[in-house]
């Protein structure tokens, strides 16, 4: 899967608000488990609330005698059914066993209750049947038989009649189980108590875990939002940065390929863009440079063709004059001397020589354009080579590697002369002592045609010269076979390399648009 700055988006969102959502969830839940932890407090609270009523109620039964508190026990009875109501509704939520406990207490108390209720209701027959009472002592035993059983029995053991031995029994009956109810009464309030602790703790526990998540998501958000951020930002960002420099280095001219690295997104697509645009611009700088350069060429090979057939023009005449004064010379002088003979020979020898630079120049001033027709290429360089031997005797041309069937769309005579051209060349390198090899494959819809020599070679620092007019390596001719040559195969829409090692020769290469078929 390609991670794109869209995917790394979506994922960062996904991310961002999967935590919120699980955020939401639990908080939902978490509210949920508060609203029942409260319901719980308000039941603990209720407990506990009855069972400290309870007490009181109980305390003011005994405190007010039997006799007075009716009102009492009725109280004390509706809070313990209220009790019992409380616990039973809430026993299936009963995790820790005390709702179980409080309601069996309960049960408990209620027994003892009752038992004490019978208890009393026969101690006050026993009371209503003994005679031997007077109404004060009756009055005083019945205030504390409650409160204080104790007292009343220690009271009644000093009478020691034996009418107040069942008396006495059911007094010490009533003593245990007053001792026992509030006993029962104790428990039920601790009990009631731990339930009220345990329904705050819970809540305490509910409310801490609800600020620990809180603030545990809320720093996982953050973290996760700023990691996103630095990894999917700094990447970005640093990416742009580098993209934005290369922009600014494009503007000054200078070309630099960005590497993609292993990212499969938006900014790669951007770079590769770059990189295609960059390839765009060098070939296009390149072709520019090249255009410049053979247009500064064609304008100063212009200037040059120009001035030449000035020169040209104003040296003729007169070198046709002084030419034809010594042929006049040399024949009113019916018998020279060998010296001034000798001297004629040299003048005429010059003026030939001469008149030859002003033909170069006259044919480099002239750049006729050429007319092309279909030539078989074996045949111009059979011809370039046969003149070569005539004019300086070199034999020693390979053409064994010039197939007979290339064909292709030229002028015959600008072409044979620049063959001829490279040839002498040649063999002014290698001072008529050597080889030229000629080889012709073909590329594509080009023929390339290498000429090489095994001459003295051409110094590296004036390859860039040698087909500019007038330049020469030799001590001998104008230097201006190369510019014609140069000259001939730009208008045959060519190309013209050169490639040399100082000391074992030279090779010409030109490429020429062709097509290769049997004639």
């Amino acid at each position: 899967m390609q991670f794109t700055i869209k995917n790394k988006i979506f994922i960062g969102l996904g991310i961002s608000i999967s935590i919120v959502v699980i955020l939401s969830i639990f908080e939902f839940l978490n509210f949920s488990r508060i609203i029942h932890e409260i319901q719980q407090l308000e039941v603990s609270d209720g407990i506990k609330s009855k069972s400290l009523q309870i007490r009181r109620h109980e305390k003011n039964f005994f405190l007010f005698g039997y006799r007075e508190s009716n009102k009492e026990m009725k109280i004390l009875y509706n809070y313990l059914d209220e009790m019992d109501d409380i616990v039973n509704n809430n026993l299936p939520y009963d995790s820790s066993g005390y709702l179980h406990n409080l309601k069996n207490l309960i049960a408990h108390y209620r027994q003892k209750f009752n038992e004490l209720l019978i208890l009393i209701s026969q101690i006050k027959k026993e009371l209503d049947k003994n005679k031997i009472f007077k109404t004060k002592e009756l009055i005083l035993i019945n205030s504390a038989l409650l409160e204080n059983p104790s007292a009343v029995i220690d009271f009644l053991k000093q009478s020691s009649t034996e009418d107040n031995k069942e008396l006495i029994v059911l007094l010490k009956k009533l003593d245990n189980n007053i001792q026992e109810l509030r006993k029962t009464g104790e428990e039920i309030v601790n009990i009631s108590k731990k339930i009220d602790q345990i329904s705050r703790d819970n809540i305490e526990k509910v409310m801490k875990r609800s600020y620990g998540m809180f603030f545990l998501f809320l720093t996982l958000f953050f973290l996760g939002g700023n990691g996103i951020f630095w990894i999917v930002g700094k990447n970005i960002i640093k990416r742009l940065n580098l993209v934005t420099s290369v922009v600014e280095k494009v503007g000054e001219g200078k070309f630099i390929q960005i590497s993609n690295g292993s990212k499969k997104d938006e900014i790669d697509l951007l770079i590769r863009k770059i990189n295609e645009m960059e390839n765009k611009l060098m070939q296009r700088k390149i072709e520019l440079e090249e255009k410049n350069k053979q247009l500064f060429q064609s304008k100063k090979l212009a200037a040059i063709g120009t001035l030449a057939t000035g020169v040209a023009h104003e040296l003729n005449n007169p070198l046709n004059n002084i030419y034809i004064s010594v042929q006049i010379l040399q024949k009113e002088l019916k018998e020279p001397s060998a010296f001034v003979n000798e001297i004629l020979n040299d003048v005429s020898h010059e003026i030939a020589r001469v008149k030859r630079i002003i033909e170069d120049l006259l044919e480099f001033a002239r750049g006729k354009e050429p007319v092309f027709k279909k030539v078989r290429i074996k045949d111009i360089i059979l011809k370039a080579s046969n003149s070569i031997i005539k004019q300086r005797n070199f034999k020693n041309i390979d053409l064994k590697e010039i197939p007979e069937e290339i064909v292709i769309t030229a002028d015959p005579d600008q072409l044979e002369r620049v063959f001829f051209n490279l040839f002498d060349n040649a063999i002014d390198a290698m001072h008529e002592d050597g080889q030229i090899k000629l080889k012709i494959l073909e590329k594509n819809d080009f023929v390339e045609i290498s000429v090489s020599d095994t001459g003295i070679g051409i110094p590296a620092d004036k390859l860039e010269k040698i087909f500019e007019p007038f330049f020469t390596t030799k001590n001998r001719g104008t230097g201006l076979g190369l510019a014609i040559v140069y000259n001939i195969i730009q208008k045959h829409n060519g190309k013209i390399f050169v490639e040399s090692i100082e000391g074992k020769g030279t090779t010409f290469r030109i490429l020429l648009p062709g097509t290769s078929y049997e004639l």
